[in-house]
């Protein structure tokens, strides 16, 4: 399920947390805003009362009312059917046969889309439309729902609100705080996407203002296209299952000037191979109208070497000036791809879609156009981690992970774009900082494929010239994304690794701690050995998971003295569903014990030896209930979504005995 989100970036009296759901009865979902309750004694955090769910008033909504755009492969356009081009329109005309049907079956399906019941296996509506051919449709066969608005799996909330980005003064000529200044009292917006195909723009009391259906999911093929969500024997599909991004950036969108402006940046995961994005930055007058929003939306994107967009959008000013949405290129990229990971850039402005940068890295091959051939060796990239390491707002170095396991470092301090490539090796033989396996040597069937965004963070201790970035790079291995993945029990890591200036490193090159599960005070935990890694010799550490099929697919934190990270340990029934995991707290230099008591084990309030196993040994971990999504702090506090539909709130000390706070981290992103 998708990670939660909060209205706020710190702990108010009326901060919101953002749930997203579904339900597999008709694949429905929901958007729920939940009040918080404070323990005073404890100042533990609860879930409160529902403050809204976005189901409420979709499902109370006349469809008509609704303000639902596309894209046409140019620019954008209402959702309407005299609007459609004649290739989206077939896509309506298509039944589950491969058939083409006529206008009136499209026309009704279209306005299923948007919501219309009528037409609906034994609605009690009625049912009646007719095309300029005098041909109508009047037949109660598409598919019944439970909802207007369908299953949300993975896409996380992005919550949306006055600007506040900490960028520096002087990071362009128009200084940020009047863009700060003119949207102070701008209203909140809830960003989502959803495998009805839709993205979602909730405002701040669950009100949908608009919904976007990207021009990429038209489609006349059989299983695919909208014209599958309508038909009685739907199977699920993913269709706008990526977490979209929202960033405020400095460009020009055809006014002939730049300006600041809030640019949503979404994709579709396993739903295609596409990116779009939309100008947000005025959620009130500019969009009213479907025309209005459609106007908003700035562009499309695909490319022959862009896979599957699992890879989450980070938006970066690049040492050229220009803003760009930076991404892994996925996984699957064919037919057409060359089956290597790279990363792209792309500009928000749109002015290099047609030539985007790639970053390559040569990791890959592909046989006879097909990822699936046995000669093929296919590989993909997933989330990046932009860095600025001088602190001027503008990305230095890219770290990116891929399914061979190999950790990327991208050197982009240039502002000639010819100098943007690998850090380390020269083409077209170029090396990656790390490389993960289980065993060396890293050849294929030792690999620990990297699904997550790494976090990084400067060296606790290092600050010498000779070993310069002197950043550590945390990240976990493991894959959750296919069918067969649950019953994967290949062994999987979490790694601390010391980029001091070069690469090619394996894990031999690293101090390794041992994980011990234990109880304590009735609650399953974990505490881990506290080796010391000696940076002379050594270049970071690992950390071997467990437990078998346990693995760390989503993205990991720093914060204060510690690294945050969570383990999945899916369930390996074909016939069941769910799994459990780990919620870490791991050293960050040594990736061991802290020195402190992390987690508040049992909630009181207090970090002591009742948190402890046997009074004395530092707990590290504790188990969670389902399979555990990202975690998300607000304050001192972890708060983390799991599969079975719970929300674990933990009181976390960072940093010692002390008020926590988070750590200064390179990463550029909102």
């Amino acid at each position: 399920a998708a990670a939660v989100a909060f209205n706020s970036t710190s702990l108010q009296t009326d901060t919101k947390l953002l749930k997203a759901s579904f339900n597999s009865d008709r694949w429905s979902g929901d958007v729920t805003a939940f009040g918080l309750i404070q323990d005073p004694v404890t100042l533990s955090l609860s879930l409160g009362p529902i403050a809204w769910e976005a189901s409420t008033d979709l499902n109370a909504r006349p469809a008509a009312s609704r303000i639902v755009v596309t894209h046409d492969g140019s620019s954008g356009i209402p959702f309407t059917w005299g609007d459609l081009t004649a290739t989206q329109q077939n896509d309506l005309r298509t039944d589950s046969l491969g058939a083409t049907n006529t206008e009136a079956t499209g026309m009704a399906r279209l306005d299923y889309i948007r919501g219309e019941h009528g037409c609906e296996e034994d609605s009690a509506l009625g049912c009646s439309y007719t095309d300029s051919g005098g041909d109508t449709f009047t037949s109660k066969t598409l598919r019944k729902r439970n909802s207007r608005l369908g299953d949300i799996i993975h896409s996380s909330p992005f919550y949306v609100g006055p600007p506040n980005t900490r960028y520096p003064a002087n990071i362009e000529t128009t200084p940020y705080r009047d863009f700060v200044n003119s949207y102070s009292t701008r209203t909140g917006m809830t960003y989502v996407g959803s495998n009805d195909g839709m993205l979602h723009a909730f405002d701040d009391t669950g009100v949908e203002r608009f919904a976007y259906i990207p021009g990429m999911l038209f489609s006349t093929a059989n299983g695919e296209g909208l014209h599958h969500l309508t038909e009685p024997g739907y199977i699920h599909s993913y269709y706008v299952d990526l977490s979209a991004n929202v960033t405020d950036a400095f460009v020009d969108l055809g006014s002939g000037s730049k300006e600041w402006h809030s640019i949503l940046v979404g994709g579709l995961r396993g739903g295609g191979k596409g990116l779009f994005a939309i100008d947000v930055t005025d959620p009130e007058t500019p969009l009213v109208t479907a025309s209005a929003v459609a106007s908003k939306v700035l562009w499309e994107f695909t490319h022959n070497d862009l896979g599957y967009t699992f890879s989450d959008i980070k938006v970066s000013k690049m040492n050229n000036g220009k803003w760009a949405a930076i991404f892994g290129n996925g996984y699957n990229s064919d037919p057409g791809g060359d089956g290597t990971s790279k990363v792209f850039i792309v500009y928000l402005d749109g002015s290099n879609l047609s030539t985007p940068i790639m970053l390559e890295t040569g990791a890959g091959a592909i046989a006879n156009g097909d990822c699936t051939d046995p000669g093929s060796d296919c590989n993909g990239m997933s989330t990046p981690a932009p860095v600025d390491l001088n602190g001027d707002g503008t990305v230095d170095r890219i770290y990116a992970g891929d399914l061979h396991g190999k950790m990327w470092v991208f050197d982009v301090s240039s502002i000639d774009t010819l100098n943007w490539k690998s850090a380390y090796g020269t083409s077209p033989s170029y090396t990656p900082l790390f490389t993960a396996c289980a065993a060396t040597p890293c050849i294929a069937g030792n690999r620990q494929p990297i699904t997550s965004k790494p976090a990084i963070a400067r060296h606790p201790h290092i600050r010498g010239v000779t070993t310069v970035p002197n950043l550590m790079v945390f990240f976990g291995t493991g894959q959750f994304i296919t069918t067969t993945d649950s019953v994967s029990t290949g062994a999987q890591s979490f790694y601390g690794v010391w980029d001091a200036g070069s690469g090619n490193l394996d894990p031999d090159t690293l101090e390794e701690q041992q994980i011990t599960d234990d109880m304590t005070g009735g609650f399953e935990v974990r505490t881990i050995s506290d080796n010391y890694v000696d940076y002379a010799t050594q270049r970071g550490w690992k950390i071997p998971l467990p437990t078998s099929g346990e693995r760390a697919v989503t993205n990991s934190l720093g914060f204060g003295q510690l690294v945050f990270f969570n383990t999945m340990i899916p369930s390996t029934s074909t016939c069941a569903a769910g799994g459990t995991g780990w919620l870490m707290a791991v050293d960050m230099l040594n990736g061991g014990t802290p020195s402190f008591q992390p987690i508040d084990i049992n909630n009181d309030g207090n970090f002591n030896t009742d948190d402890m196993v046997g009074g004395a040994s530092v707990t590290v971990g504790t188990k969670s209930s389902g399979i555990p999504t990202e975690s998300r702090f607000i304050s001192d506090k972890r708060i983390t979504a799991n599969s079975d539909g719970s929300v674990v709130f933990e009181n976390v000390q960072p940093s010692g005995p002390q008020s926590p706070s988070r750590m200064s981290w390179t990463g550029l992103e909102r």
